[in-house]
């Protein structure tokens, strides 16, 4: 089951079911997110109105105020490359929403940079608050995975710590 964020002519961003090249309109971001679990149980059997992708404008399906958390040197192959010790705990960092897109939009490229730094990445949307929680509790919270591009401009990184 895919789903992915679209937006309507008023920009009010909601969540679609994506079935080939159709997407099935499913709630606003807030209701959505209120029961993500409830929704992925009805969407196959939700009889909305289906539209092409092609005739939607596709945004990120978070909502403004998500936290996009992100481990550095989460592969050991990884900081190797890069002459990195494994760090004895993650390096943790954020994305500010904000900054997210989605696929085929065109990405600036801050002024003295000459270009910026990708790395493919798998995200993993958690679908209920969990705190300090064992591994069986926490991949239960996991509501889905999703391709990441993280973009860097190193320069720009370069002048401070992080």
């Amino acid at each position: 089951m895919k789903f992915m964020g679209i937006a309507d002519d008023d920009y009010q961003s909601r969540i679609g079911l994506l079935d080939g090249e159709y997407v099935t309109p499913l709630a606003t971001l807030e209701e959505f997110w209120a029961d993500p679990f409830g929704w992925q149980e009805r969407a196959t059997s939700t009889s909305g109105a289906r539209v092409l992708r092609s005739e939607v404008r596709e945004v990120p399906l978070i909502q403004p105020a998500a936290r996009v958390i992100c481990v550095g040197l989460n592969y050991r192959a990884h900081a190797a490359e890069g002459s990195f010790a494994v760090p004895e705990y993650p390096t943790l960092f954020g994305r500010w929403t904000a900054s997210l897109s989605v696929g085929g939009v065109a990405a600036p490229v801050p002024a003295g940079e000459a270009g910026l730094d990708w790395e493919g990445e798998v995200a993993a949307v958690v679908g209920r608050r969990i705190e300090s929680a064992d591994a069986d509790t926490a991949e239960a919270a996991v509501f889905g995975y999703s391709t990441f591009n993280d973009l860097t401009a190193r320069r720009a990184q370069k002048l401070t710590a992080q």
